[in-house]
């Protein structure tokens, strides 16, 4: 079978022996796409804490969170020849939700002017780096049920047809 990308190689898949990797998305981290990290820095707890305090401040934590990120959509275009369709992409889509509408408003007002590299922390500590810009579009949702909670809810977008990076979370990051 062709290869949609030529020259990729592939891996065998693993059996999780035991246990399960707990979902849910409990923190973000939002990076500036200009700042210059590496794989290694997202494993250090240092990196993290040294990187919020910076000034001009570059990467941001949302904490207790909760959110999901369903399974990407292919995008196809028209094929050639006999193939009446070909896979060129994929379109993706994170939703995490937060509290806090007076306190988090200049922070959802900044995240939603600015493209963002991001990491998805769950609570299998297993966080998932993004390594292209996303979209994040925050919004108040305000129910009529007067004994429920507002909360922001964050969409997070992206087109890739590569996967999220899943990596261990460093100890003691996520409260």
């Amino acid at each position: 079978m062709a290869d949609i990308f030529c020259d990729s190689t592939m891996a065998d898949f693993q059996v999780k022996d035991c246990g399960i990797d707990f979902a849910g998305i409990i923190a973000v981290g939002l990076i500036d796409p200009d700042l210059a990290y590496t794989e290694a820095n997202l494993l250090s707890t240092t990196w993290w804490t040294t990187e919020q305090a910076a000034s001009p401040q570059q990467v941001f934590m949302i904490l207790n969170t909760r959110g999901e990120m369903p399974a990407g959509s292919v995008v196809t275009a028209e094929g050639f020849g006999r193939q009446d369709l070909q896979v060129t992409g994929a379109s993706r889509t994170a939703t995490v939700e937060y509290e806090n509408m007076i306190g988090n408003y200049d922070a959802t007002e900044g995240a939603n002017r600015r493209k963002w590299k991001v990491v998805l922390f769950t609570n299998a500590d297993i966080m998932y780096h993004i390594n292209e810009p996303i979209t994040f579009f925050g919004t108040p949702v305000v129910g009529r049920d007067k004994k429920a909670g507002q909360f922001y809810s964050a969409t997070l977008t992206w087109d890739n047809f590569g996967n999220p990076k899943p990596l261990v979370t460093p100890a003691g990051l996520i409260p």
